[in-house]
């Protein structure tokens, strides 16, 4: 009871000394700097060398000022155009200055005043300049020039915040004491988020307090269903919490959504798709592109609207690879790994960065082609009937060209291994492989078929390249070794890689050595393939869930010899650099496409 008491005091206490600093803390910058100015400088031109370009039709609105609150505002102004220009300040709609800039900045001073929520909203206008976007607005100065009201509506807020740091806690430890101390963090966190940046804190604290929730609810939920430990299911929660942060933001850029929308479209319209790739001289050469992810999609979408699809596509890939970790789960299990082994395998999976890349890198089909590729895996695996395997097999021949090569390579490897090392008859292994022809048939008979013909044309130009230019065509291209390296790091996470690792090197149950052994040969051939000629398949993309269970394996060695410790290192440092490779995305500092291994722009920074 006492320890109960202690916490009600700790929240009560942080939520007031929070709305004490933000009533306290008397004015802030905001800097046009490309990132963190985003939400506040709305319709102006795009970021360049310390300024943005003001238009009629923009806006730069200030969040989490105090309410009713006369403020004094200095804002750097310059002349976009080759002259000086006349400058018409509004702030909240009134006009409050009028004055005019040449081609140097000069702070332009005036007095405003807030509105009820602490917003003010400024409009940099030349009204007389011939071009409109005649204005560069490089920062704004915000001081409150009297007492000010308090902010009362954003107790609420802080209030939420911290009381989820204390259910959370609680819920993840059981202990009343664990939970004072996150909210005491919590509180620390929050004031000098306050003191160095208010108004991005204000702006992105709702949008936080509502992911968290919904990764708290989620890793309850795991808990329950899958009887995860509390402390395990708190590492999904939390990744899933910062994807579902990070992923949606329309802001966060992603390659081939556009692409990927016109194809449900064309789906809709009842056209045969494909693709095309470049050559060395950059002719595009056609690939099929098998339309699974457009059938289950399109049924979200109106004809023709692209936004809406857009944004189905990348809600899309935010689920599939969120759920990535319970396939991982359900292959552990039916290859004969342990509970707390699957368990572990899963966080694995969740806390790799490639999880949260394959949004920004926008590779749809590949995320579904990989996503029914696994469910196939799991149903040969699982014993499951040669009706179910040839099903789950045509569909994932469906989903992607390339996803769809890899998992025959995968399958008839497995097979060969399987029989060798005495996990599978020779009975089942035949009724596996015969299985997955079936499905290929079907998938044949629904799509390839259509599509034969450019198809068999394409491969006749590779073949023709490799005959003309023989050591052009097949070289060592040193930049995808690289870049293999640098997957390591930015895509495996480190620490699961590590553990990987270990897991591969130690013993395995015997169902799931054979399949990790096959998934290890086909990626490692693909490696190859990848270095010494033009295809690089994204096979960094399909071993990843092979690493994620020999992580867990080892993972489960280091609990069972008392190092937690170093497992949960590992996870920690895989979600650290996830985070901020996602940030570093969102910032525009980093292009997707430089984590890419076709793509020869390389090394990450320059």
């Amino acid at each position: 009871m006492r320890r109960t008491a202690v916490l009600l005091a700790t929240f009560a206490a942080g939520t007031l000394a929070l709305l004490a600093l933000d009533h306290a803390i008397g004015g802030f910058v905001m800097d046009a700097d490309g990132w963190l100015d985003r939400p506040f400088f709305r319709d102006f031109g795009p970021f360049q060398e310390g300024y943005r370009i003001a238009s009629p039709r923009s806006e730069l609105v200030l969040v989490g000022l105090w309410p009713e609150t006369a403020v004094d505002v200095g804002a750097a102004v310059a002349s976009a155009l080759p002259k000086g220009q006349d400058v018409e300040v509004l702030a909240n709609g009134a006009v409050v200055l009028r004055s005019d800039v040449g081609g140097r900045y000069a702070v332009l001073r005036f007095t405003a005043r807030t509105d009820a929520a602490g917003t003010l909203g400024l409009r940099f206008l030349a009204p007389r300049a011939r071009a409109p976007e005649a204005l560069r607005v490089s920062w704004v100065r915000v001081q409150r020039s009297g007492p000010g009201g308090w902010p009362w509506r954003r107790l609420p807020l802080f209030a939420a915040a911290l009381g989820l740091a204390a259910l959370g806690a609680l819920w993840a430890s059981g202990s009343t004491r664990l939970a004072t101390v996150a909210v005491g963090v919590a509180t620390l966190g929050l004031g000098a988020a306050l003191w160095a940046a208010r108004a991005p804190l204000v702006h992105w604290l709702p949008r936080a307090v509502a992911c968290a929730a919904a990764g708290l609810v989620l890793a309850a939920g795991c808990a329950a269903a899958l009887r995860w430990s509390r402390s395990a299911a708190v590492w999904w929660g939390a990744v899933m919490a910062f994807r579902f942060f990070l992923l949606p933001l329309p802001d966060l850029g992603s390659i081939d959504l556009t692409f990927h929308a016109h194809n449900i479209e064309r789906f809709q319209r009842g056209e045969v798709l494909g693709s095309a790739v470049s050559d060395a001289t950059g002719q595009p050469v056609f690939i099929p592109y098998p339309p699974a992810l457009y059938a289950a999609l399109s049924p979200f979408v109106p004809l023709a609207d692209t936004s809406r699809g857009e944004a189905v596509v990348r809600w899309a890939m935010i689920a599939l690879e969120g759920t990535v970790p319970l396939l991982v789960l359900l292959l552990m299990r039916a290859a004969g790994a342990t509970e707390r082994a699957a368990a572990l395998a899963a966080l694995a999976a969740s806390v790799m960065p490639e999880g949260l890349l394959m949004v920004p890198k926008g590779i749809a089909a590949n995320v579904a082609g990989s996503w029914l590729g696994l469910l196939a895996i799991w149903a040969v695996v699982a014993r499951a009937s040669p009706a179910v395997v040839a099903g789950a097999m045509a569909l994932a021949y469906l989903g992607h060209p390339g996803s769809a090569a890899s998992l025959a390579g995968l399958v008839v490897v497995w097979a060969v291994l399987a029989v060798r090392s005495g996990a599978e008859t020779r009975q089942r292994a035949a009724v596996v492989v015969t299985a997955a022809a079936g499905g290929a048939l079907v998938a044949w008979l629904l799509y390839y078929r259509e599509v034969a013909g450019l198809t068999r044309e394409s491969l006749g130009y590779w073949r023709g390249e490799a005959g003309r230019g023989p050591t052009s065509f097949f070289r060592a291209r040193w930049v995808h070794v690289g870049k293999m390296a640098q997957d390591v790091v930015l895509k495996f996470g480190l620490g699961p890689f590590a553990l990987a690792v270990a897991g591969l090197l130690g013993d395995l149950p015997p169902r799931l050595r054979a399949l990790l052994q096959a998934w290890v040969v086909v990626a490692a051939g693909l490696a190859a393939f990848a270095v010494l000629t033009p295809f690089a398949l994204r096979f960094e993309y399909f071993v990843a869930p092979a690493l994620a269970m020999a992580a867990g394996v080892a993972a489960d060695r280091a609990y069972a010899r008392g190092r937690a410790v170093l497992v949960q290192a590992a996870w920690s440092i895989a979600f650290a650099l996830q985070v901020a490779v996602g940030l570093w995305l969102h910032s525009g500092r980093l292009d997707p496409i430089n984590l890419i291994i076709p793509s020869p722009r390389w090394p990450l920074v320059r």
